[in-house]
């Protein structure tokens, strides 16, 4: 019976994880690729924000943001799940205003939310942190010319938040922590993760996607 116990643990364990690793290939940034099709050129280099939630850990479902002065509003968001594109939309009301000086520079974009996920999770584990589920947000927090930064909102198996990591997303550094305590160690050790995580070239793509992107190429010269 022991033995049959055992089993069963190490199957469910294996599942979760086939899981996550399998949810890790729906990133964020393979969601932007996607929802660029859908825009004009004109569009595609005008990132307002990527969101995506409920993640265990990995969000498979993103919401694209793009500002777009065709648009109602100026807004355009493009759902994508699972690598399709569920829906277009351009929403008739919102509370917030968008322009080109909230758009982020994807040139100072260097990590992914797999690796951001993958790196925070192992920071939490280290710290005894019971996070089983994740939201995930790429965004600037001002306008101007300000480097985007991941926020990782963490959650226990009931879904209550229980802390919020800040990460810059052009140079891995932790910026800001919110109701959680994380040994300095431990700080480092994710900070050196993120380095390995960074890509040289145009969101890890290279010169015809950043032309694909901006209309400009200076990678892959």
């Amino acid at each position: 019976m022991k033995r049959i116990i055992l089993l069963l643990i190490v199957l469910v364990c294996a599942n979760v994880s086939f899981g996550a690793e399998k949810a890790s290939q729906y990133s964020a940034l393979k969601a932007l690729k996607i929802a660029a099709n859908t825009v004009p050129q004109n569009v595609r280099n005008q990132l307002v924000r990527i969101v995506g939630e409920e993640g265990r850990l990995h969000p498979v479902t993103w919401n694209v943001v793009f500002y777009d002065d065709s648009a109602d509003m100026d807004m355009r968001v493009i759902t994508i799940t699972r690598g399709e594109i569920l829906t277009n939309e351009q929403p008739w009301a919102m509370l917030e205003q968008v322009n080109l000086s909230t758009c982020m520079n994807l040139r100072d974009v260097k990590l992914d939310s797999k690796d951001v996920i993958n790196t925070i999770h192992k920071l939490c584990y280290e710290n005894k942190i019971p996070v089983y589920i994740m939201d995930a947000r790429l965004e600037k927090l001002q306008q101007g010319n300000v480097t985007p930064l991941w926020e990782c909102v963490l959650k226990n198996a009931r879904n209550n938040t229980i802390g919020t990591i800040w990460v810059s997303a052009k140079t891995g550094k932790i910026l800001k922590t919110e109701d959680l305590e994380l040994t300095p160690e431990s700080k480092l050790r994710a900070e050196k993760s993120f380095g390995q995580g960074f890509v040289d070239t145009f969101l890890g793509l290279g010169g015809n996607m950043e032309e694909f992107f901006t209309g400009e190429r200076t990678v892959d010269q």
